[in-house]
């Protein structure tokens, strides 16, 4: 992590936003930093993540809101790399596409499934079963019947599957057509 990655994350620490501590010099694998994103939904990490992808943080917003039109998800916006901004929205339906990507990626299948996943080289960054994070305003519906892209309620343990697939009674939806 960089001198800059220290200012992300205070930033989102003076923001309010979950976070992950970091330190100039630390070393974190990709699939820390991806468990970052999951398990406290570090806002810093997706900030980060989006100067290394990307070069700037305007260039990933624009590639993100590109793929995500790409993929047919005409009624997500993304304004920021973490998702906490007002600003940010989706609905049910598109997280529902977007599931279907993650599963359909075995890496990514692998950090969400089931079981107690840990941050290795990140022990702040916790153990969870579970990759809902409550947030201020992160429950609350939005005009047009979107909803925001970080979801604030409790997933079933051992899931991260947005809540347009589980049913009311908190299990995922099975989907035969895959």
């Amino acid at each position: 992590m960089t001198g800059e990655d220290v200012l992300l994350y205070r930033e989102a620490v003076a923001a309010g936003g979950s976070n992950l501590p970091v330190r100039a010099g630390e070393v974190l694998t990709e699939r820390d930093l991806l468990l970052a994103l999951l398990l406290p939904s570090a806002d810093n990490i997706a900030e980060s993540l989006a100067l290394w992808v990307s070069g700037n943080r305007a260039a990933f917003i624009a590639r993100l809101n590109a793929t995500a039109m790409a993929m047919g998800m005409d009624h997500t916006h993304f304004a920021d790399p973490s998702g906490i901004g007002v600003a940010t929205e989706s609905t049910a339906q598109d997280l529902v596409q977007l599931a279907r990507a993650v599963t359909a990626n075995a890496s990514l299948t692998a950090l969400v499934g089931p079981g107690r996943q840990r941050c290795p080289a990140a022990p702040s960054c916790g153990t969870s079963t579970s990759c809902s994070r409550s947030r201020p305003g992160g429950s609350e519906s939005r005009p047009g019947g979107r909803a925001p892209l970080v979801d604030a309620s409790s997933s079933p343990p051992g899931s991260c599957i947005p809540p347009a697939m589980r049913s009311p009674y908190g299990a995922p939806y099975s989907d035969s057509r895959g």
